[in-house]
Parts: structure tokens; sequence; C-alpha cells
């Protein structure tokens, strides 16, 4: 009886003893557990610290980007807009998309009553075919073309213009578009024209004198 009893004392010893390995074990298992997790935290905070410097860097980049490229849109628009020569953005189609101060000044008419117009509403009917020929050229061939047409501007009055164009696209790729430029070239053409006037007279004032040079000489062998 006294056997049984100091049996069942060491047994109970002995699981109250491998309780509190136990205990210990897990606290030791605990602690390694929490540091395993404080230096995985640890380093996830580096990590995330890294990558919102890189980010932000990112940021700063892109925000620098776009103030250049908007600092790039506004001086382009005003290059467009206050250059001496008369510019003109059309769609394919031949529709009046953009047009710059010195455009509008050469047609007389104001910006908003431009945009959206056939150009072809300022050129003259015998002028019509040679736009379309030279749209059909820049569209077929994707290279710059120039030709010289009639147009009436807003106040009624006649002017020629020389008109280059060349093709391109969108920044989509697909959208395509037609930039020219107009020269006014009206003085020459009245100069031109003057010059044929007072080239043909001289014609006639020769044809006129070498007549008369001839009726002489023949009235003088006579």
């Amino acid at each position: 009886m006294a056997q049984t009893n100091n049996n069942s004392m060491d047994t109970k010893a002995s699981l109250e003893s491998r309780d509190v390995l136990n205990d210990k074990g897990i606290d030791r298992y605990l602690r390694k557990a929490n540091k395993l997790k404080i230096r995985q935290l640890c380093q996830l905070v580096h990590e995330l610290n890294s990558y919102r410097v890189a980010i932000e860097e990112q940021s700063e980049l892109v925000l620098s980007s776009q103030r250049k490229l908007s600092t790039s849109k506004s001086n382009y628009h005003r290059l467009f807009n206050m250059a001496p020569f008369s510019y003109m953005v059309m769609s394919r189609i031949g529709l009046i998309e953009e047009v710059n101060q010195a455009f509008v000044k050469m047609l007389a008419t104001p910006r908003a009553a431009l945009i959206n117009k056939p150009f072809l509403e300022y050129s003259s009917p015998e002028s019509r075919d040679i736009f379309h020929d030279h749209v059909r050229k820049v569209l077929k061939e994707k290279s710059q073309h120039t030709c010289t047409l009639r147009l009436i501007n807003g106040g009624k009055d006649s002017l020629h213009v020389q008109l280059s164009t060349i093709y391109t696209k969108q920044k989509d790729r697909q959208t395509i578009c037609l930039l020219s430029s107009l020269m006014d070239i009206t003085k020459q053409r009245e100069s031109e024209l003057s010059l044929t006037q007072y080239c043909s007279r001289l014609e006639d004032m020769v044809k006129k004198c070498t007549g008369e040079l001839n009726l002489i000489k023949k009235n003088h062998n006579e």
C-alpha cells in the first residue's frame, strides 16, 4: 500500500515537472516567435519606408515632368498663336480645328467662327479643285505638299496664298490631322501680274516699232 502511494506521488511529480518543462518550452517558443515577428515587422517597416521613399521620388519626377510638359505646351501655344505666319490645323476632311492669330487676321474672321468650318468656305470656286487635289496628295503620300489658292476673307476681299501642308497623327496614333502654313502672296501676284502686263505692252511696242521700221525700209527701197 505504501509502495503504491509512493509510485502515485512520483507519477504526479513527474507530470508536474513535465508541465513545468512544457510551460517553459512554450514560453521560449513564444519569446522566439515574438522576436521573429518583431524582426519581420521591422523588416516590413523598413521595406515600406523604402517603397514610400521610392514612390515619393517617382511622384516628384512625374510632377516635375508634368510641370515641364505644361510649360512646353504653354510655350508652344504662345509660339503657335503669336507666330508672324498663318498656321492652321485641319482634320483629314478639311475641317478647321485650330488656327493662330495671324490666320484670324488674314481671313478677317473671328476665331470662333472659323473652328469646325470647312476650309473650302473661304476658298474661291476656281481654287476648290486645287485644294481637294492638295489634300488628297498629302494623305496618300504622307509628305509635305504646296499649292497656290485664292481665298475670300471675311471682308469679301480676294487674296492669294501659298498653302503648305504636312501629314501627322495625334498621340492616340489613330487621329489624323493636317498641319498647314499659309503665306499671303497677294502683293507678289499683283507684282507678277503688273510685270506680265508691262512685258506684254513692251512686246506690243516692239512689234509696232518693228512694223514701222519695216515699212520705212520698204518705202526707202522703192
